[in-house]
């Protein structure tokens, strides 16, 4: 449980290379130094704020109508988006998300997280972009910038003292004098070496967590700077698709749309009371105004497809240390594709990787009813790799056998 005096998040600005402002949260470690840096990437249609606890308000919000969209294979109903997003003070409220943030900045761990571009309270803001990505390149690039931006922060100048330069007198010996070498051979021999002013502490390991998309995100940034983190802990990601003959020809289709119609919303998604157990949480998701729900747009779905392709043949590159954790129950992104990822061929060569498996969890484990166990593995498994404890263990089962959480009902 979270302790009386919790962190809150500090809010602020990063500018990308596109120049699209974006929102971000930083959670500095309750226990001052911290132990490790984590970078928490958000999933598709959602938000940083969703995982701190009591962040938002739905008051004076738009409200949403319930209309009926035309997707691409099937009529869904789905509640309409609203026509522009409002920025408001955020307010505590009883069911707003997780408090995965809060714990773990209260246990040591500094967060840093933001809305990608097109989410949340980032640029850019109107309704025709709303969750919409160009190039999945894109959510990459913003992640290593953001983290570059952080770690460029956290890193201060280091200065080194310099001798002065030698007077004249110094300079020139009297050629008429016999003593004056010796005497300034032992001056020169009292004068102390150069030392640097100040010494700079190693800095504290860094660690990625994504959640669905941003699992696939964070992976894809793995494959670019593997050297300098600690740790790759993705939840419910989307890592590869469970491929059948509709699938494939609806990919198809969706290529073609992405050139035509980029911005349409013809992507069938899942509905939102598939995503959780808990009907609070799917209650706050489908209010959350800073959300997207419904019909992805084909751009994006496109893009997504993409980059799976990318992780798919370049998977067995990651050599670092992996934590995978996945519902049995996930209607949205695959529980066998994310065993895959961790135990079979083609999947991530590291040494040291687990898969862990949550009994009847849906796919939103940081916000359902074991936000507060899934979260303490999180904690837990970081730990253990910044002790040096680390140690091959894959851990799976559909069932409730060792080493699965079951979800809470």
């Amino acid at each position: 449980m979270l302790g009386a005096n919790v962190v809150t998040g500090i809010h602020g600005i990063f500018v990308n290379s596109r120049r699209q402002k974006l929102h971000t949260l930083h959670y500095p470690s309750k226990s001052g130094p911290p132990a490790a840096l984590l970078f928490l990437h958000h999933g598709l249609a959602e938000h940083s704020g969703r995982y701190d606890k009591g962040k938002r308000s739905f008051k004076s919000m738009p409200k949403r109508t319930s209309k009926m969209m035309l997707l691409t294979f099937a009529w869904i109903r789905y509640p309409a988006p609203p026509q522009h997003v409002t920025l408001t003070t955020p307010s505590p409220s009883p069911h707003s998300g997780s408090a995965v943030c809060r714990y773990l900045a209260d246990n040591g761990i500094a967060v840093y997280t933001y809305d990608a571009h097109g989410h949340g309270r980032s640029e850019p803001l109107d309704v025709n972009s709303r969750a919409y990505i160009q190039s999945y390149t894109h959510l990459v690039d913003d992640l290593s910038d953001y983290m570059d931006s952080v770690l460029a922060s956290l890193t201060p100048a280091t200065t080194t003292s310099t001798p002065p330069p030698p007077s004249a007198a110094a300079a020139a010996p009297d050629p008429h004098s016999t003593t004056q070498p010796q005497q300034q051979q032992q001056s020169s021999a009292m004068q102390p070496s150069p030392q640097p002013l100040s010494s700079t502490p190693p800095p504290p390991p860094v660690f990625m967590l994504g959640h669905s998309m941003g699992g696939l995100v964070a992976a894809l940034l793995c494959l670019r700077r593997q050297q300098q983190v600690a740790g790759l802990l993705l939840h419910s990601p989307l890592v590869d698709i469970e491929w059948t003959p509709v699938l494939r020809v609806q990919a198809m289709v969706g290529g073609l749309l992405a050139t035509l119609v980029p911005r349409a919303r013809l992507v069938p998604a899942v509905r939102p009371e598939d995503m959780s157990q808990d009907p609070r949480v799917v209650a706050d998701y489908v209010a959350d105004p800073l959300n997207t729900v419904g019909p992805v747009r084909t751009r994006t779905g496109h893009e997504l497809l993409r980059g799976v392709s990318e992780l798919r043949r370049r998977a067995s590159e990651l050599v670092l240390p992996v934590y995978v954790c996945h519902g049995t129950r996930d209607a949205t992104t695959s529980a066998a594709m994310s065993r895959r990822l961790v135990e079979g061929p083609g999947g991530v060569s590291s040494g040291d990787k687990v898969f862990r498996s949550v009994e009847g969890g849906y796919h939103e484990l940081l916000h359902g009813p074991e936000w507060e166990e899934c979260t303490g593995e999180v904690l837990a498994w970081m730990r253990a790799r910044m002790e040096g404890r680390a140690g091959s263990r894959a851990v799976g089962g559909g069932g409730a056998g060792a080493g699965a959480i079951r979800a809470k009902m």
